[in-house]
Parts: structure tokens; C-alpha cells; sequence
């Protein structure tokens, strides 16, 4: 009997030795992986792209004939050959791909989708402005349904918006994430709040409702339109000629959104940073509209020539509005830290010509770091622009006294100067705030303060106002227009 078994058990063994062969050829000496998972690399998980593996697999062991193992009811091994054709598989391969393409399609549909509604697509791309609305920083996309910003309601009069496009990498933003987010750069990539009143349409300089729903449907069709100027920016018949050749070149040179950049003066300034100008500004300047701190850094640059050449510069130096405005510039902390370090250097009785932007207006403060006296000059003729302000510039002078270690005084002196002219039209403030500037610059004995403490009858003429707008001019088409 046992012998019996082992004769079985033989010809068994025998049987399935020779079936293995055969099953070896058939499968044209191909080298099936079957240990582990393939090289990947380190951006790749261990289980991506398996089911292309998969099929792979599936592929290489169809090239030849497939065995079938078949049992038989009387328990007898048989082998059957059945020739599966490679286009059968290639084609379920093929079908296979299809529905990943046809999911995938999908997804993106929906993603789509969920922008719309959510007023997010391109075609309702704004103007990002900071300090004036013609400040332009970035290109943002505003987010017509959430009012929640980092899991905290935002205040009305804030927009939740997504920078596209940046336009000035290192402008801060209007409300600074921690010490993380602070640029327009940085906040690339996330949502973040934008005071509503400085979005605009892309070419119309309309402001924008950030609560209206956006169709996104037709906005593209409604943009084209917006994208069309609605009216030609003329001025004045009597208008000096220089300031026509400038607003020519402006139209020629700066047309489609283009830009001209320049860098600030490092001895009027303390920084070497590049300030950018738009045909909006150079219109501003010789029309008449809201006038943006790259033209006062730009005429600044002129008064510092006359400084140099009266050898004033140890008298009067600047302080750039980009570092101190009340939008976009930091908090009143960080503003007071920048103030300080510009005073850094300042020499014994010199003078800081702060030109300050309060939202929608501009004022002028002239401080003595040394002597800790602060003149206040506003256009409006109205009391100091604000509490923070006053606070801004206070922390400013204290941080600047303990940084050389100097004593501080009991008290800081704030005086305002209510004798300056008063402006005439609505947006005439920054105007002013230049002419304030060059008559401060060309007084070699420093009298301002006793000129403009008390009120008086004086008052600025067009042609006052024409000077200080020729003066920049020609400064700007000798040295920057190209």
C-alpha cells in the first residue's frame, strides 16, 4: 500500500514538474516581479500609480498564450490552452485609462464649479490699491460670498480677497498676518482682508462693492466694456506746456497698464527702495485728482537738489510716506519702529519732513528728533490727523532716544499750524503738502513755525500751485522719461 502511495505521489510531482515547464515557456521567459514595490522617488508615495504597475504587470503576462488550470469531476488534472490575444487586455488597459480621464474631467468640473459660485474666476480679477486709490500694489480676486477671514468675521467696510498678480512685491499689506504674512509677496497664495475702498475696477478705476454677487456667467463680456475708458482726461486750456509734453508722454509711455519705476534717493530718504508710477499719477499731477506718494517721493527728489545746493541737507532731510501711512504700512508698532530707525542719524537741530497719507488725505508734520518738538500742517486746517498719529510719531522719538541712550523729556511738543493755506478744491491736499514742503526747503532760516502757528489770511494761487507742478515736470521728463 505505502508503495503504492509513493508511486502516486510520484507521478504526481512528475506531471505538475512537467506542466510548470511548459507554463515557463509559455510565458516567453519573461521575469515576473512579484517582491515588494518599485523604485520611487521621494515626491512619490509607495502606492502611486500602482494600478498603472498593475497593468503593466498584466500586460507583460499576456504577450504569449495563457495557461488554464481546469479540475475535472473525477479529481484528474487537465490542462486546457486558451489563447488570450495582447489587444484584448491593451483594450481593457485602454478602457480603463478612459475612466480615470473621464473621473478626473469630472473633478475639475466640479472644482470649476465651486469657484464660480464662490466668485473667484479671473474675470473678476480688481485693482489692489494701498495708501490712495491710485496706489496701485497687486491684481486680486475678491470673494463675493465669505465674510469670515481665519475663522473671524471681517468688518464691513473689508473685502476677503486673493492676490493673482503682484505688482509691488514689498508693499505691506493693509492687515498683516502675525510676523508671517506682511507683504503683498508673502500673501500670495492665501486670503487676506482689503479695505473695500481701495479695490477697484481693473482699467476703470471704479470702485468696487465687494458684497455684490459677481454673474460669472457674463463677466467677461462686462469687464471688456469696464476695460474701455469711459471719458478722455483733459486739461486745462492755460495749463503750463511742460506739463502737456508730460501728460503725452504719460498717455504714449505709460498706456495698458504700463509702469515706470525709480528708486528713492538714499540721502533724502535713508533707503534706495523703488517707487513705482502709473499714467493714473501723471494724470493726477496734471488735471488734478488724488495725488500718490510716489509723487511726493518724485518731487522730493527736486527739493533735495536744492537742498544739496544750499547746503541744507544737515537742516532738512525726509522721511518716505510708504513707511508711515495709516493703510498698508504696518501697525502703529511696526510704523514707530521704522520712524525710529530713520531717525537713526539725524544730525543736531535737523528737521524730518514727514508727508502723511490718513486714508483719503493728506497732511504734512515736520518733527525735531533732538529737540522733540512736532509741527503739524494740514491743508483742511484741521487738528492733528488722529490719537494713533500722535502715538505713532510720540513712540517714534522715544524709540529713537533710547536707541542712542539719550534722556527723553517730560513731555513731547506737538504744535499746529494753523496759519498754512488753506486747499481750494476737494483733492488739492497733496498739492499742498508739496508746496508746503518747498517753501520749508528754500527758507535757509528755518521760520516756518513762526510764519504758519497763528491763523492768517494767506492763501496759494494757481499759479503756486502751476510751480510746484513744472518744477516736477521738467525734473521727471530730464531724468526719467525715456
Amino acid at each position: 500500500m505505502s508503495e503504492q502511495t509513493s508511486k502516486i505521489i510520484e507521478e504526481r510531482d512528475a506531471f505538475w514538474a512537467k506542466e510548470m515547464e511548459k507554463l515557463k515557456a509559455a510565458l516567453c521567459g519573461k521575469d515576473i516581479r512579484l517582491d515588494g514595490s518599485p523604485l520611487i522617488n521621494s515626491q512619490q508615495g509607495s502606492c502611486s500609480k500602482g494600478g498603472s504597475a498593475a497593468l503593466r504587470k498584466d500586460l507583460d503576462l499576456n504577450e504569449g498564450p495563457r495557461k488554464k488550470l481546469k479540475l475535472t469531476g473525477d479529481c484528474v488534472d487537465e490542462v486546457e490552452e486558451e489563447d488570450h490575444a495582447v489587444g484584448n487586455t491593451t483594450q481593457l488597459g485602454e478602457e480603463m485609462v478612459k475612466e480615470n480621464n473621464q473621473e478626473v474631467e469630472k473633478s475639475v468640473t466640479v472644482v470649476d464649479e465651486q469657484l464660480e459660485v464662490r466668485g473667484l474666476k479671473n474675470d473678476s480679477e480688481r485693482k489692489l490699491a494701498v495708501g490712495s486709490p491710485t496706489n496701485f500694489v497687486a491684481y486680486g480676486i475678491v470673494d463675493t460670498i465669505s465674510d469670515v477671514l481665519h475663522g473671524k468675521p471681517l468688518e464691513k467696510e473689508n473685502a476677503r480677497v486673493s492676490i493673482t498678480r503682484v505688482i509691488q512685491g514689498a508693499a505691506k499689506i493693509p492687515f498683516p498676518i502675525g510676523d508671517e504674512i506682511m507683504t503683498v509677496e508673502q500673501a500670495c497664495g492665501t486670503f487676506i482682508a482689503w479695505p473695500r475702498d481701495l479695490i477697484l475696477e481693473e482699467d476703470s478705476g471704479a470702485l468696487v462693492n465687494p458684497n455684490v454677487k459677481v454673474n460669472t456667467k457674463n463677466a467677461g463680456k462686462k469687464s471688456k466694456k469696464l476695460n474701455k475708458p469711459d471719458a478722455m482726461v483733459e486739461m486745462a486750456a492755460d495749463s503750463p506746456p511742460i506739463l502737456k509734453r508730460l501728460l503725452d508722454w504719460g498717455k504714449d509711455a505709460l498706456d495698458d497698464d504700463r509702469t515706470i519705476s525709480f528708486p528713492l534717493c538714499e540721502k533724502a530718504f535713508g533707503s534706495n527702495k523703488k517707487k513705482v508710477l502709473y499714467l493714473t499719477d501723471v494724470q493726477a499731477l496734471c488735471c488734478g485728482g488724488e495725488i500718490s506718494g510716489s509723487i511726493i517721493c518724485m518731487c522730493i527728489h527736486v527739493l533735495e537738489n536744492y537742498l544739496e545746493k544750499d547746503k541744507m541737507t544737515d537742516m532738512v532731510t525726509f522721511v518716505d510716506p510708504g513707511i508711515i501711512g495709516a493703510i498698508g504700512c504696518g501697525s502703529v508698532a511696526e510704523r514707530a519702529r521704522s520712524l525710529s530707525a530713520r531717525f537713526k542719524n539725524a544730525k543736531k537741530g535737523q528737521y524730518f519732513l514727514l508727508p502723511y497719507h490718513h486714508v483719503n488725505h493728506w497732511a504734512l508734520t515736520v518733527v525735531n528728533p533732538e529737540a522733540q518738538t512736532v509741527c503739524h500742517m494740514d491743508p483742511l486746517k484741521r487738528r492733528i490727523a488722529s490719537e494713533e498719529w500722535i502715538e505713532l510719531v510720540d513712540n517714534g522719538i522715544k524709540l529713537y532716544k533710547e536707541s542712542v541712550r539719550k534722556i527723553l523729556k517730560k513731555k513731547i511738543v506737538w504744535e499746529n499750524m494753523a496759519g498754512v493755506p488753506v486747499q481750494t478744491g476737494t483733492k488739492d491736499c497733496g498739492l499742498f503738502v508739496m508746496r508746503y514742503m518747498k517753501e520749508i526747503c528754500e527758507d535757509k532760516d528755518l521760520n516756518f513755525a513762526s510764519k504758519w502757528l497763528r491763523r492768517k489770511n494767506l492763501a496759494y494761487s494757481v499759479s503756486d500751485i502751476n510751480e510746484i507742478k513744472v518744477e516736477w515736470a521738467n525734473f521727471f521728463m530730464k531724468h526719467h522719461a525715456r
